[in-house]
């Protein structure tokens, strides 16, 4: 090939490179513009969930953060009804004069959500979420805004994947090139130069690539892990073209070994570029998604934990109320009995004039309505396509009409009401004057009432600190029981604990009953209902008249015999193998500490005044539920 040759070569490639830039810049200004015209959109795009109305401030705030909680959502903001009213009269002055009519403000309370730009997809989903909760009576957004935002974002990921696919591939044809001009023998000088003018096309591309590949982030739907696969192949072709230049410039100068290390080294280091991405991103996404589990978790607890004090909160709350509201319900219905009583005389007189002024007003809502009926008809399409702003008056005015139609339908029973309530006039006065005696009397009652109710409660305390006496105090002995079987079985040989086995020497199901009858206190947890918690019981309770004969489950040894704690007289008798009965509630006489005890041998009677025998099963240690060892 001759130089002239090679030079319009390196012009083709340099107006090839030149066009190819042109292409990138405009496919660059396009996904500027996209990227513009989405955050555009989505600064105005809002879902407003409206309230149904009496909601309190704790309420709202429970619906706050259940609403915080759907998926997508990034910020919520409430919107009160005299805040809606205001910014609805900007619009439209007229609208404050039509609430001022109704006599009370019909505009709910709303919370207007903003989603994530990745969950604007998703924003059907999010309103029916929203419109399960009980407290949100409707939600809305604008279906034409939220289609143009995922449209927007889709064109921007495809110029994105245009621009690095672009890259790759010019990256490729300039390494082709130079391929095949090595093949057919261009000079090594020559090469080299054609080497450096694709390796600065390619660093182009990169560039082009980079900025395509981080020019935004993913869309919902479309999460693609493209970009940085394309960027990391054209940062690889460049790396490849760079170093293979470098290396002819050494041929070149006559030193072949150095260019041959030189071109392994520019393959290195490609390689390296394609190995490094991969894990670092694999470990990211690991680290992504346990950050993710471990956010879920603690918001889990932090709700249920939230729940948990609500509640208390509104147990206490009720319990405190529930002392005084009789009282109160009943003072404050015999004051407004009173205040009617000394208004029914004027009401009967101002009665005719009511209904006149109740015709002026209804005729003038039924024209407001009729005029708001025909503005709202014309307006309507045109909600649809004026974003958060329109979509909260779309709200609204469709609330404020059903509010008008239903006072105007008010308005029409008051009128019909207002004859018969000025003949009823008289009748009521009378009998708001018995209403107000009997008021009188069940107060006087009430109070009596809540005397008693008053000692109750005291009564209750008092027994609640008794139970948790109880409570200690059978805790206490349980454990010195416990402590008091680990001494006796220290006292053996350590040859003989080293013989101990984990469950007893019989066979379960197989032990004679220490005395006939019925079992009152089961093995486990106990509740306790005046504390409202939990107990445990190493063993069982039977119930049996007092005086019966007390008997052993098993023939072995006393190795105690004597009071103990809460359990009275207490007999303990070491079957050997580290298998030990103990019984409770005995009296006298008792088998002393040292006799052999047998099955058709008494150790005591069940004492006077409890008509129960306490019965525990302990090998090596371990309590054992006696249930599971006593005949059936």
């Amino acid at each position: 090939m001759t130089m002239s040759a090679h030079r319009r070569s390196n012009l083709r490639v340099l107006a090839a490179g030149a066009l190819a830039g042109l292409l990138g810049e405009a496919l660059l200004l396009l996904a500027v513009q996209a990227r513009t015209l989405e955050a555009g959109l989505r600064s105005d795009f809002r879902i407003v969930a409206a309230l149904e109305p009496g909601l309190d401030a704790e309420r709202r705030g429970v619906v706050e953060e259940r609403l915080l909680a759907l998926p997508g959502t990034e910020a919520m903001d409430y919107v009160s009804p005299e805040a809606a009213v205001e910014r609805l009269s900007a619009v439209d002055p007229a609208f404050s004069q039509s609430v001022a009519l109704i006599g009370e403000n019909p505009v709910p309370g709303s919370f207007e959500a903003t989603l994530a730009p990745e969950a604007v997809a998703q924003a059907a989903e999010w309103v029916k979420s929203a419109q399960t909760l009980p407290e949100v009576a409707e939600a809305s957004y604008s279906a034409p805004a939220a289609r143009a935002i995922v449209e927007l974002q889709f064109y921007g990921r495809w110029l994105a994947l245009l621009l690095s696919l672009a890259a790759a591939g010019a990256a490729s044809s300039a390494a082709g090139a130079l391929w095949r001009a090595w093949r057919a023998g261009l000079a090594p000088g020559a090469l080299g130069r054609s080497a450096a003018v694709g390796g600065l096309c390619a660093a182009g591309f990169v560039l082009g690539a980079a900025v395509a590949a981080f020019s935004g982030r993913p869309s919902a739907g479309w999460a693609p892990g493209w970009p940085p696969a394309a960027l990391q192949a054209a940062a690889a072709a460049a790396a490849w073209l760079v170093g293979f230049a470098w290396s002819l410039s050494t041929d070149a100068g006559g030193d072949g070994a150095r260019g041959r290390e030189r071109r392994a080294a520019a393959a290195a280091l490609a390689m390296l570029v394609l190995s490094v991405a991969g894990p670092a991103r694999a470990a990211d996404a690991r680290a992504q998604r346990r950050e993710l589990e471990a956010l879920g978790k603690e918001l889990e607890r932090l709700r249920a934990e939230a729940e948990r004090y609500r509640d208390e909160a509104g147990r206490a709350e009720k319990d405190m109320k529930e002392s005084r509201a009789a009282e109160k319900r009943l003072q404050s219905r015999i004051g407004a009995l009173r205040k009617d009583l000394s208004e029914a005389d004027g009401r009967r007189r101002s009665l005719g004039g009511k209904l006149a002024a109740i015709e002026a007003a209804r005729g003038e809502a039924r024209r407001r309505l009729s005029r708001e009926v025909k503005d709202y008809s014309r307006r309507g399409p045109l909600l649809a396509y004026a974003g958060s702003a329109g979509v909260l008056e779309d709200v609204v005015r469709r609330g404020a009409l059903r509010a008008k139609a239903d006072y105007l339908e008010g308005v029409r029973s008051v009128r019909d009401r207002t004859a018969g309530e000025h003949a009823a006039a008289e009748r009521k006065k009378a009998s708001l004057e018995r209403k107000a005696k009997a008021g009188l009397s069940e107060l006087e009652a009430t109070r009596r009432t809540g005397a008693l109710a008053q000692e109750a409660y005291e009564t209750t305390s008092r027994r609640v600190g008794e139970a948790e006496a109880r409570m200690r105090a059978l805790e206490e002995s349980r454990k010195a029981l416990a402590n008091l079987v680990r001494d006796l079985e220290k006292r053996e040989s350590k040859a003989a604990q080293a013989s101990f086995k984990a469950e007893p020497a019989v066979h379960p199901k197989t032990l004679p009953w220490p005395v006939s009858g019925k079992v009152v206190s089961a093995f486990g947890k106990k509740r306790v209902e005046e504390l409202g918690t939990w107990t445990i019981h190493n063993g069982i309770e039977i119930s049996a008249e007092a005086g019966t004969q007390v008997r052993p489950v098993l023939a072995g040894e006393v190795i105690y015999s004597g009071p103990f704690r809460s359990y009275g007289n207490v007999v303990i008798v070491n079957h050997g193998g580290g298998f030990y009965s103990i019984y409770g509630h005995l009296a006298g006489p008792l088998q002393p500490k040292g006799a052999r005890a047998r099955p058709e041998v008494a150790l005591g009677v069940i004492a006077a005044g409890g008509g129960k025998v306490y019965l525990e099963l302990r090998q090596a240690g371990r309590a054992l539920d006696p249930m599971k060892w006593l005949k059936p």
